[in-house]
């Protein structure tokens, strides 16, 4: 499962501007590149602001941004304290570098408004052919009869081929993230620097037959993308047509110029807007314009000649769009209890400080419990802060206590005051607060305590509940990747427990071939601990090849094992197929069958058998949801033989959930930051793969999130 910096998307109910029912609606839209910002303060920081402030947009998409922290705080001093979201970067070339935010006046609605790669716009899930991730943002613009989707990002820079390949690349998805949308009755732009000029003459060559040397080692372009590939960033964004026709808004400063970029003087920023949206002006922001006349209205005072120079490289780029209002605007209302209301008039919800998810909407599906809300947030440095979003808590590292939840005692005081932490393994640290042991991935044993007296060594020992949660016996090639993981109580103590590998062939049946004695090691802090080949980096080196059978046989967890049992003993004495010694107390057990089960071959212990696979020995089995245990082989798949699941079984994943547990941010909670996520994440059924990061949320691995899964991840919630 890839975990990833999450999508932060921060909703807040306010009594937003009312524009008379009926009438056309207006909405100012900007499109920023921000050179490399990354700081939250001084002159870039300050200028920014200013001028974010002196266009006071409504909605802004910004790129170039390279620290999460600066983005929030930049937003929040523009006047943007309540609707930010930020594209991760997990999935693109870049990986973390000059990635695009959006701000807004106005509430995001869920889901469609996140993060968009390349696999997830492909349908291909080795596509890796943009240089940066897709922001979206879907927008409740207040009285408008349909949302605004802004989409945006920052396109390949550079002349060579390769450049201009990637680039006429992402335009190509640029246009599937709106495929879904309709241009004559659908509000969307594509907004962002696209790193060229729309008055340039051809490129050559004019079109791609074959990839063009000099991409990136980690480039793989989409499977749903076939030669001959027009070269072009604006061929794909021209050639839609009908539904998909968009239109590029000619901008230029107030002196008449359409440059966008200082040392270029090239037009490289850009909006594109669909049919159903009407111009009523447009402008590039330059405050050496300040005295011109013309131009659209403005904030405040003008702003000193030097302040666009000091925020960028390039200018701003806004425009006020238009369309139709409406007299019945009804749907969805989160109230500020959490709980989602039918049938709520738009002004009503947002009059009572709600959220209201759009006309239309319904609380089907994963709105209802709990909606979304704020409460009360423990930061790092110790300080509790009310009322705030559960994503603005996570981006401050702060720990985030629900929804409705307040700063009164016992948050605060003591909120993060230290103590002692158990590390995996058992270790004991002392002064460690809250946040800081969750970091090293610890159990915090509560504010005052300390390491003396029984915590270190082995911390405290916490009662396990543990299973056999996947093994692989075998795989293409040398069998290097063995092994077998368990998954129980986070922390849980694996003392006094013991892994047997029995044999289920021939003359040898029911001899004990692997005994792994795991006194002295625990679980950790998600559950999960892991024996086998050093290939895998388990927590128990078992081996380094062939450490399991290639045949039928037998996996046993037991506690408090015969001591007389060693390897090489017999557990089925007469060879029949029975066991006739039992181990221990058995808490777990199953069986991979190879073709000659049941006829001849044996499993033990009423286990259940996982194969034969297509008359063959599996390569082994996972669980199928994650930790599901009902004692029957309906709680197993196979595993790949391939490893990574190119055969069509589940990949292995030593280590880490089959399948979605829940978990989005990994830190071994379900909570309602999870929730968040989830509800984007969430596509219905047969409408997969889901998005670059939503991995987490598919509990039955049929490549959906639905409500299918939503029942699972709905019976591991523990709230905040």
């Amino acid at each position: 499962m890839t975990k990833t910096t999450r999508i932060i998307i921060i909703v807040l109910g306010s009594l937003l501007p009312v524009t008379a029912l009926g009438e056309v609606v207006t909405v100012r839209v900007a499109t920023f590149n921000i050179e490399n910002f990354n700081s939250t303060s001084g002159p870039q920081f300050d200028a920014a602001r200013d001028i974010l402030l002196r266009v006071e947009a409504d909605v802004v998409c910004v790129q170039e941004m390279g620290d999460a922290t600066a983005f929030m705080t930049l937003a929040t001093a523009a006047g943007y304290p309540d609707y930010r979201i930020i594209a991760y970067a997990t999935g693109d070339i870049d990986t973390g570098t000059d990635w695009a935010g959006i701000m807004s006046k106005y509430p995001f609605v869920t889901p469609g408004t996140g993060t968009k790669t390349a696999a997830a716009l492909s349908g291909d899930p080795s596509a890796l052919d943009i240089t940066r991730n897709f922001i979206v943002a879907v927008v409740n613009v207040p009285n408008a009869d349909r949302h605004l989707t802004i989409t945006g990002n920052h396109w390949k820079a550079g002349g060579t081929d390769a450049d201009e390949f990637r680039r006429s690349i992402e335009s190509i998805r640029a246009m599937q993230v709106v495929e879904n949308l309709d241009s004559p009755m659908d509000a969307y732009v594509i907004v962002g620097d696209m790193n060229d000029d729309y008055f340039d003459g051809q490129d050559t060559p004019t079109q791609f037959f074959a990839l063009p040397g000099g991409l990136p080692v980690s480039f793989n372009l989409g499977n749903d993308i076939t030669f001959p590939v027009n070269n072009g960033v604006f061929k794909a964004l021209i050639a839609g047509s009908g539904s998909s026709e968009l239109t590029v808004i000619h901008t230029r400063q107030k002196d008449g110029s359409d440059s966008t970029r200082w040392a270029s003087g090239r037009w490289l920023d850009y909006i594109w807007r669909s049919d159903a949206i009407a111009v009523d002006g447009s402008e590039i922001y330059d405050s050496r314009d300040e005295g011109l006349p013309g131009g659209l209205p403005k904030s405040g005072s003008p702003l000193p000649s030097g302040t666009s120079l000091d925020a960028s490289d390039h200018l701003l780029v806004f425009a006020d769009l238009s369309f139709e209002g409406s007299s019945t605007l009804t749907g969805a209302c989160c109230d500020t209890n959490g709980i989602c209301q039918e049938n709520t008039d738009q002004a009503d919800c947002l009059a009572a400080d709600g959220y209201f998810y759009g006309a239309g909407t319904d609380c089907t599906g994963p709105l209802n419990p709990p909606c979304v809300s704020t409460g009360a947030c423990c930061l790092p440095a110790g300080v509790c802060t009310n009322d705030t979003d559960p994503g603005d808590c996570a981006t401050s590292s702060g720990i985030y206590y629900g929804n409705g939840s307040a700063c009164d005692d016992p948050l605060d005081p003591p909120c993060e005051s230290p103590g002692a932490c158990c590390k995996p393994g058992g270790v004991c640290v002392d002064d460690v607060g809250t946040q800081g042991c969750l970091a090293l991935g610890g159990l915090f044993y509560g504010v005052g305590t300390d390491c003396a007296g029984p915590l270190d060594p082995p911390c405290d020992p916490i009662p396990v509940t543990v299973i056999i949660n996947e093994v692989l016996a075998t795989h293409d090639g040398d069998d290097t990747a063995e092994f077998l993981e368990l998954f129980g109580t986070p922390f849980g103590t694996l003392e006094g427990l013991t892994v047997l590998a029995i044999e289920g062939q021939g003359a040898s049946k029911g001899r004990i071939d692997d005994l792994i004695d795991l006194d002295g090691y625990q679980l950790n802090y998600r559950g999960y601990f892991v024996m086998g080949d050093e290939l895998v980096s388990p927590d128990l080196v078992v081996g380094t090849i062939n450490i399991f059978e290639d045949g039928t046989q037998t996996f046993v967890l037991v506690e408090d094992i015969d001591p007389g049992l060693v390897v090489g003993s017999f557990v089925d004495t007469d060879h029949d197929g029975n066991a006739d010694v039992i181990p221990g107390t058995i808490l777990d057990s199953v069986g991979l069958a190879g073709p000659d089960y049941p006829a001849s071959d044996a499993i033990y212990y009423g286990a259940p058998a996982v194969g034969p696979q297509a008359g063959a020995f599996p390569a082994g089995g996972a669980r199928i949801p994650n930790g599901t245990d009902t004692d029957t082989a309906g709680d197993w798949v196979y595993l790949s033989m391939e490893l990574g699941g190119a055969d069509g079984d589940h990949p292995v994943t030593p280590g880490s959930a089959n399948a979605g547990d829940g978990d989005f941010d990994d830190n071994a909670i379900v909570d309602l930051l999870d929730f968040q996520v989830f509800q984007y994440c969430f596509t219905g059924p047969a409408n997969g793969p889901p998005d670059s990061g939503c991995d987490a949320g598919d509990f039955d691995a049929d490549d959906d999130i639905d409500a299918d899964d939503f029942a699972l991840f709905n019976g591991l919630f523990a709230g905040p």
